[in-house]
């Protein structure tokens, strides 16, 4: 499909669907390898965020009026783990150490996404800004190679980065 893309679709959106893909793999993984109460045991601050939010969330059903309501749906919806919580778990389970093969790549994630769905200006990048956002397309690609290569079992050589020629040992 990025084959395809390449022709006609501009890089920013085919970083934002890497992003996605990248996101929602580790959503998913978190989810299906049951990762969250691992999670909790090893973070007591998890479980006074939990307090914490039900100890607010008390306080507030007190009031009414559209600002509550909105601050209470705010609070209903927080996540527990953020995408890096869940990120940092499931390196831990696949044997991926955080600071030398995660860390990195959910810096790139975070520094590709963020502008990419919250910016709106975009017309005016440098050619340094089109070639990092094109790298970091590739870093996030090796990321998910990295995590499903890990998830089926394998070890040994892998292209880190396309377009840096980058290889690494899992």
């Amino acid at each position: 499909m990025f084959r395809e893309a390449d022709d006609g679709v501009h890089v920013e959106i085919t970083t934002t669907v890497l992003c996605t893909l990248f996101e929602n793999l580790v959503r998913v993984l978190f989810r299906e390898l049951k990762l969250e109460e691992k999670a909790r045991q090893e973070d007591p601050a998890l479980v006074r965020f939990e307090q914490a939010r039900s100890d607010v969330l008390k306080l507030i059903e007190k009031n009414e009026g559209d600002g509550y309501e909105r601050i209470r749906k705010v609070l209903t919806t927080a996540s527990l783990f953020s995408q890096r919580e869940m990120l940092q778990a499931v390196a831990r389970h696949l044997g991926l150490k955080w600071e030398t093969d995660l860390e990195n790549i959910f810096k790139t994630w975070k520094d590709a996404r963020h502008p990419l769905v919250h910016e709106t200006s975009r017309a005016h990048r440098t050619e340094d800004q089109w070639k990092e956002l094109s790298l970091n397309e590739s870093r996030i690609a090796g990321a998910i190679n990295v995590l499903l290569l890990r998830l089926f079992g394998y070890a040994g050589l892998m292209k880190a980065s396309t377009f840096e020629e980058r290889y690494r040992t899992l």
